[in-house]
Parts: structure tokens; sequence; C-alpha cells
């Protein structure tokens, strides 16, 4: 009989979740991964702690993805003739919530993660001389990156704001 105490596989001396899984997975060693004790605080660690907020943002992500398809696509293109007042109010309902709340969000996740990156100096140099935020190495946080830069198009060219700028700077005749 042995006893394992793994308390400080969990939680450093701060009381933050600690980085030994990370620097064990690091190791790229099989055996030493796959030891019991490892695998049980693994386990723990992503059905207790990780599970909970990786649920929480992917049903976000996919809400948001959903009501951009249904603005977008679907409710955009109900009719082949004009469109009503009710499914026109659903579009800029549904691009308002996109670009108010996606892609604000998502602005501000880069933001704070280059700034980070630059004030750290954990750049990389992308074609050779041009230095780009180190976490942009990650595929998933470069292919994060480009998806908000499509929305920043998006609400550059977004129809309903070019409308209104035209009506404010017009006029008023009388």
């Amino acid at each position: 009989r042995v006893n394992y105490y793994v308390k400080h596989l969990f939680i450093d001396e701060t009381g933050n979740l600690a980085k030994s899984l990370f620097w064990i997975t690091e190791t790229r060693d099989p055996k030493l991964i796959s030891h019991p004790v490892l695998v049980l605080v693994n386990d723990n660690v992503c059905s207790k702690v990780v599970y909970h907020s990786f649920l929480c943002g992917k049903s976000w992500f996919l809400f948001t993805l959903a009501v951009f398809v249904a603005c977008q696509s679907i409710i955009e293109h109900l009719n082949d003739d004009e469109n009503s007042t009710l499914e026109r109010g659903l579009v800029f309902v549904g691009r308002f919530f996109i670009y108010v709340l996606s892609f604000s969000q998502l602005l501000y996740n880069h933001a704070f993660a280059s700034v980070q990156s630059y004030k750290n100096q954990k750049t990389m140099l992308l074609f050779g001389y041009l230095s780009v935020p180190g976490y942009l190495s990650d595929w998933q946080n470069a292919a994060n990156f480009l998806l908000t830069i499509a929305l920043a198009v998006m609400v550059a060219l977004e129809p309903i704001i070019w409308l209104s700028l035209i009506h404010i700077s017009e006029p008023t005749r009388r």
C-alpha cells in the first residue's frame, strides 16, 4: 500500500491551479503521464474544474453561431421580394447582438492578450520581419483572431450603419 499526496499537483502555494500537469505534459513521456496518480489528478481537474468553464464557453459560441446564421442567412433570405418590417427588425436585432456582445468580447480578449504578449515580450516574427503576439502561434487563437477580423470587416461594411450615417449627414430640408 502506498499513500500519494496530490494536493500540490492540484494547487500551488498561492491557492491557484498548479502548472504541474502542464509541465508533465511538456515532457512527452507516455510512461509518466499514464501513471495512475496523474490520471486521477487529470480526470479530477477536467471533470470538476475545467468542464463547466469549457461547456459554458462552447455553448456561448454555438449560440452566437446560431444567431449569426439565422440573421445573416435564414431570416435575410426568407422572401425573394421585399422583407417585412418584422424580418428586418429581427435581422437588426441579430446583427446588433453579434456586433455588440460577440464582437466586442472577441475584440477585448485579443486586445488584452496582445498587450500582455508585447508587454512580456512574447512575440514571434511573421514572414521574417513582422512582429506579432506569441499567443497567435496556437491555431485556435489564430483562427479566433481571423474571426475577429472578419467581424470587424462586417461592421465596417454594415449597410444599416452606412444608411444611418448618410441619413445623419444629410441636411434637413424644410
